[in-house]
């Protein structure tokens, strides 16, 4: 399947049968390339993105708050984008000496690699309902890079790859494409059994915009 288009047997209806008119509710669109590879399967599946999305509409209705699957696309990707860096090299920055982190990002915030860009915007079409919509977009690496502190002077540059990534407004502000604000990375889903839980957890960050 290269073109981009809802998977068959996912049924919107049934999956949404639950739903209350008038109480507070998110909007999910999940999307899984056709073409990942292979090995990558183990990692994260059809079965697995449901079963996070299942789990997470239970535990976000213990809020009181309802999670709407709006669709699941499914369609080709460039394979180069199979893997990226979640921010731009050298965009990233130690946090601030004199506040807290979330004024330091304000100030300073990090920018979106050009080829998450290009993944994400490859899935998720810009249109009126995007930037009120949470996209959990599933690639097979997502690299992200901060600055640990060592002494008082002294901050040393580490990556690590993500089972998740909420790309978090607080870090990348209005450097982030507007109808691509709600995009959440997920890359493995299959560490242990309670990893659907990694779900949840992304879709907190992005409805709280929150960090830990």
């Amino acid at each position: 399947m290269r073109e981009w288009a809802h998977l068959e047997g996912i049924d919107l209806d049934s999956v949404n049968s639950d739903l209350v008119a008038g109480e507070p509710t998110a909007d999910v669109a999940i999307y899984y390339p056709s073409n990942l590879d292979e090995a990558h399967a183990e990692r994260v599946n059809v079965d697995l993105l449901m079963l996070g999305f299942s789990k997470s509409k239970e535990a976000f209705a213990e809020a009181g708050v309802q999670l709407r699957l709006v669709g699941f696309n499914s369609g080709w990707l460039e394979p180069r984008l199979f893997s990226v860096d979640s921010t731009l090299p050298g965009s990233e920055k130690p946090s601030s000496r004199y506040t807290n982190m979330y004024v330091g990002a304000e100030r300073q915030p990090a920018m979106i690699s050009s080829q998450a860009e290009e993944a994400f915007s490859a899935m998720v079409k810009d249109d009126a309902l995007a930037d009120r919509t949470i996209h959990l977009v599933v690639l097979q690496t997502v690299f992200m890079s901060f600055y640990e502190q060592l002494d008082h002077r002294t901050w040393q540059l580490k990556t690590i790859f993500t089972g998740g990534l909420s790309f978090p407004g607080y870090m990348y502000g209005k450097t982030m494409p507007r109808y691509l604000r709600g995009v959440i990375s997920i890359t493995d889903l299959n560490k242990d059994e309670n990893s659907w839980k990694t779900v949840a957890h992304e879709l907190g960050h992005k409805l709280l915009n929150v960090s830990h």
